[in-house]
């Protein structure tokens, strides 16, 4: 168990929800993310590591500074047991629709889009939450 300040975080255990994405340490060379506790360089470079966002970690865990989310533990569908190894922040910002509205998006995964030329020719998203702005 994890611990903040003498607290300690039971295990948690739940079925995939949302997005799960399996990655190594490449991950965050193409999709770079702001972190809150970790590093991009170590928290996948072990087996069984998991990075949570922020949001993510409040739900599972409470609310805690990011760094007393390292180290506690998930369990997936009741077998695969992982630990905590970083925090994302989550992301969000402003996006604008093929037809011109704006909409922000909140609790989402950014991704441009590029060819085998290695051109960008955009970005994708998934999100959990949008507005009209």
């Amino acid at each position: 168990m994890a611990s903040d300040a003498g607290r300690a975080t039971a295990p948690v255990r739940l079925d995939p929800a949302g997005t799960t994405i399996l990655a190594d340490t490449d991950y965050f060379n193409i999709f770079p993310r702001t972190w809150l506790a970790g590093s991009p360089t170590q928290s996948l470079g072990q087996p069984y590591s998991v990075v949570l966002t922020e949001s993510r970690a409040r739900a599972f865990f409470g609310d805690m500074p990011a760094t007393g989310y390292i180290n506690s533990e998930v369990i997936y569908e009741d077998s695969l047991h992982v630990r905590v190894s970083g925090i994302i922040k989550d992301y969000a910002g402003i996006r604008i629709s093929a037809t011109g509205r704006r909409f922000r998006i909140g609790q989402a995964i950014v991704w441009n889009l590029i060819d085998a030329a290695g051109t960008c020719h955009g970005q994708a998203a998934t999100f959990a939450r949008w507005t009209e702005v």
